[in-house]
């Protein structure tokens, strides 16, 4: 052992030059490499105090012309003739936790010019380190310059994670539903409530057979239809810019491409996932000359349409027909299926007949009042006598006509209109 009358004998005999105290943080504490070149004086050697404080020698060089010995906290270098040493020895030191404040203090070799350097701190962090200049950050390491002063204290506050609460949100819906020859058109506005948490994307699960279109909100990043984890279902996974909160809305268009009817028609549900509740309406109606049945409701109530809620992103959507039903569900598990078929127009005519016999020809004229009800007429076919050609043909909205002959007697006329003809028309 040696003593500190010793040291203090001989502590003036050696110099240290270039010293660098280089520090790594990681989650067990903080490790250091000191660098330093010693000159010592005395042919007969001199002994120096290094360091104090609560560490352990983890590394030594190899090949080195001192020796370290140790009394209680103190490290003391030994040199057996002068010279000059470089002098390298890595060491864990304690690091000291009170709350989210971390320390580390050392006491080291007083010598000019000792420069410190500490890295694995992260960048939000604030390093503070007594007796030294300001530490700057350069790519991830902090520098500072250590005054003559042996003491070195260094502090820095951990910074606590934003804790937001697990998400909770509930959702509702408002869907409207329009069938016409050969597609099935869904428009659904979705309203997420926000009770807790950041919402940054919304999951819905896809029942039923259909495409989505179209995903329309705000801030919205990108949406995508993937398959769920077991391979049966799907799912539409919206992402956004930014996290979300209190209310939040989102359109989601879908479609379904129909066959001959008749037929049963069952919409495409899109359910939230993680919701804790979900509730709303729909409605389904008819674009045309399409008549509808339901054939099942299974967890829907049957509402009255005034009492539908008018939603106004939906404004843009195809009009309901005449024929629409209206429910209201609380849950997820709820069934609609329906049986959609052509709507035939009644047609309704009064004719007015008048022949006219002349010397050489023989002419017919013929005013029709046609009566359409139920479906719009598009076009409209009557019995000629074969023969005869039409001189004059007037009706309301007529596109054009065509003759096809039928037998020796009778030719068939087939008027076409422009538009599709409902109520009363005069041909």
């Amino acid at each position: 052992m040696l003593s500190h009358a010793l040291l203090g004998d001989n502590i003036k005999d050696v110099k240290l030059h270039d010293f660098v105290l280089s520090g790594q943080a990681d989650e067990a504490g903080m490790s250091f490499r000191l660098t330093a070149m010693a000159e010592v004086k005395p042919k007969g050697g001199a002994s120096i105090l290094l360091c104090k404080g609560k560490i352990a020698l983890v590394e030594l060089q190899e090949e080195r012309s001192y020796r370290i010995e140790r009394s209680d906290e103190d490290y003391v270098l030994i040199f057996e003739k002068a010279g000059k040493y470089p002098v390298e020895l890595e060491f864990r030191a304690k690091v000291e936790e009170d709350d989210d404040l971390r320390s580390v203090e050392l006491w080291l070799a007083s010598t000019p010019l000792r420069r410190l350097n500490v890295l694995g701190l992260p960048e939000e962090v604030k390093l503070e380190v007594s007796f030294a200049t300001r530490p700057t950050l350069s790519q991830g390491s902090y520098s500072c310059v250590l005054s003559a002063n042996p003491k070195l204290s260094m502090r820095w506050k951990v910074a606590s994670e934003e804790f937001s609460g697990k998400l909770f949100y509930a959702s509702s819906s408002i869907a409207e539903l329009s069938v016409s020859p050969g597609l099935l058109r869904q428009s659904h506005l979705l309203r997420a409530e926000v009770l807790q948490g950041d919402l940054d994307s919304l999951e819905f699960l896809l029942v039923g057979e259909g495409e989505v279109v179209r995903v329309a909100g705000k801030d919205l990043l990108s949406w995508q239809v993937e398959a769920t984890p077991d391979g049966v279902d799907r799912r539409l996974v919206v992402r956004f810019s930014q996290p979300q909160h209190g209310e939040y809305l989102l359109r989601v268009n879908a479609r379904q491409a129909l066959g001959s009817f008749p037929l049963e028609v069952e919409p495409l549900r899109i359910l939230p996932s993680r919701a804790i509740r979900h509730n709303g309406y729909l409605r389904l109606g008819n674009d045309g000359a399409v008549h509808l049945e339901i054939l099942e409701t299974t967890g829907l109530s049957r509402v009255s349409p005034e009492l539908f809620p008018q939603a106004g992103e939906l404004s843009d959507s195809r009009p309901v027909g005449e024929r629409s039903f209206a429910f209201r569900h609380s849950g997820e598990n709820f069934v609609l299926r329906a049986m959609a078929d052509d709507v035939l127009p009644e047609v309704g005519v009064s004719q007015l007949l008048l022949y006219y016999l002349g010397e050489s020809d023989l002419s017919i004229r013929a005013e029709l009042e046609l009566d359409v009800r139920e479906a719009p007429l598009r076009e409209f076919s009557l019995l000629i006598p074969a023969g005869f050609s039409p001189s004059g043909l007037q009706a309301t909205d007529l596109a054009d006509y065509f003759i096809t002959p039928v037998d020796d007697k009778n030719a068939r006329l087939r008027l076409v209109f422009s538009k599709p003809v409902l109520g009363r028309a005069v041909a």
